[in-house]
């Protein structure tokens, strides 16, 4: 986790708001779940110039991925360090995931304190994802956290497309 913080902090430096989201977030709530990657989640577009990373270049291999107009996504960056597990900066384009990043509690990472999205943001993350992984990912949060963030869950839903809340319906109706 090493260059994860290093990465953090080039963010920091440049004052460019994140979150550590993903397997990462599921650990730090206590939820066990592999993953070969890190990813942390911005709306910032400053990170998908090539001269933002300029910094690290010497120590990791940096690969930009802008999205098309139609992607739920700005982009992707994917950092690839030597020995350590690669870097996924995940750039969104929604006012919600602006707010799940400033709802982020710091969690201790190596030296550091990391932003960690809260539990209920990560499902809504999760949600908006929709992939299979992401609704077992759900399921296993909501095993851990229990129903305790349900209602919080809801009154962000409405922030969501209209797949995300009709997977959120399948998922509570298997209870």
């Amino acid at each position: 986790m090493a260059f994860v913080n290093r990465v953090a902090d080039l963010l920091d430096e440049r004052h460019i708001a994140f979150a550590l989201i993903g397997a990462g977030a599921m650990a730090a709530l206590g939820v066990p779940r592999s993953t070969y990657d890190v990813d942390l989640l911005t709306v910032d577009t400053q990170v998908l110039q090539e001269p933002f990373w300029e910094p690290i270049r010497a120590l990791a291999e940096v690969k930009i991925r802008p999205g098309d107009f139609d992607d739920p996504l700005r982009g992707v960056v994917r950092i690839r360090p030597a020995k350590e597990r690669s870097i996924d900066v995940v750039v969104g384009r929604w006012k919600w995931q602006l707010q799940v990043i400033e709802r982020a509690e710091p969690t201790p990472s190596g030296e550091r304190l990391l932003p960690t999205v809260t539990a209920a943001d990560l499902i809504l993350l999760k949600l908006a994802a929709g992939g299979l992984q992401d609704a077992w990912d759900i399921d296993r949060v909501l095993a851990v956290i229990g129903d305790s963030i349900v209602s919080e869950v809801e009154e962000r839903l409405p922030d969501l497309q209209p797949d995300a809340l009709a997977l959120w319906e399948r998922i509570r109706t298997d209870k």
